[in-house]
């Protein structure tokens, strides 16, 4: 009857023993998934980080090229308006030898009229 007894407190403890282990694993197992989650998660959030970098990046490219295309096009308006001022200078030169040569003319004339 001890013995028996003894067998059945060995078999409630190892019944025990094996609920406890069978916690303990489900709990591992748990852990285990919570970790896989969570480095999925670390994974994703890298990923949009280097997306939003290499955005960044391609802004800043862009920002790059659109300032040397207006500083291109600046340095464009401005050989024009040199240029239209050359040319407006160079036509009213022009102006004034026509009226210098029409002046020269005129005093031709009348030096002949007088003649």
């Amino acid at each position: 009857q001890e013995a028996d007894s003894e067998a059945r407190a060995n078999t409630s403890m190892a019944a025990k023993a094996s609920a406890k282990l069978s916690t303990l694993e489900r709990k591992e197992n748990v852990a285990r998934e919570e970790v896989q989650q969570s480095e999925k998660r670390a994974a994703s959030k890298q990923q949009e980080a280097h997306a939003l970098h290499r955005q960044q990046v391609n802004a800043e490219a862009k920002e790059r090229d659109y300032q040397n295309s207006a500083d291109s096009e600046h340095a464009v308006a401005q050989r024009m308006r040199r240029k239209a001022a050359a040319s407006k200078s160079s036509e009213e030169m022009l102006e004034n030898i026509k009226a210098a040569a029409d002046a020269a003319a005129n005093v031709a004339q009348a030096k002949a009229a007088v003649d």
